[in-house]
């Protein structure tokens, strides 16, 4: 296989830009998702009991994101590292790196499926129980800013070759292609069996 494009996605996207767009996603994104909220459901309707378990879910949000991906990526047999890494002091970021090239519509797949699983999740909640449903918008919100490096990444990658596998390594990943040696030593193979 040979190395189509290497992406590194911090020296393109440093992280202190990928946190201030996920600021800005998130303040956006519960201003647009709380409007409609407010005209549907009577403001003295809304209830903030139980405090203590948005707090919870708040901090554990990141993790069950983190947890999902790990989840994909095992169910498509990948071989996967994790590591924390510091961005700032107290804070740390869980750093999931795929081992082995892996098919890019796995990778995708195990891309976006916190997003659909999560999402799905508190969407389906506002609409359960909507007394609870601005503590439901800002963890919603709060995810759309945790996805959004998952959808840089997934600009880049639907750029790529549809055939590629992606690998991580530490600055980023690589795309790469099969060689058309690779291609033709395969075929020789295949005719002579």
């Amino acid at each position: 296989m040979q190395c189509w494009k290497s992406i590194n996605l911090e020296q393109q996207f440093s992280k202190h830009h990928v946190l201030g767009l996920s600021c800005i996603t998130f303040i956006i994104s519960f201003v647009i998702l709380y409007v409609p909220l407010s005209f549907v459901v009577d403001r003295n309707y809304l209830s903030d009991d139980y405090f203590h378990i948005f707090a919870v879910l708040l901090f554990l949000l990141y993790f069950l994101h983190k947890f999902i991906h790990i989840l994909s990526l095992f169910v498509t047999k990948a071989e996967i590292s994790i590591t924390k890494k510091k961005i700032i002091p107290f804070v740390y970021q869980l750093q999931i790196m795929v081992r082995k090239p892996l098919a890019k519509w796995k990778y995708i797949i195990a891309l976006l499926m916190p997003f659909f699983v999560i999402n799905g999740w508190i969407i389906g909640s506002i609409f359960l129980i909507p007394s609870f449903g601005h503590y439901l918008i800002i963890l919603l919100s709060y995810h759309l800013a945790i996805c959004l490096a998952d959808f840089i990444s997934l600009k880049v990658l639907l750029k790529s070759p549809a055939n590629c596998y992606i690998e991580e390594n530490e600055q980023g990943y690589e795309i790469l292609t099969k060689t058309k040696q690779h291609d033709n030593n395969v075929s020789n193979v295949n005719q002579l069996v």
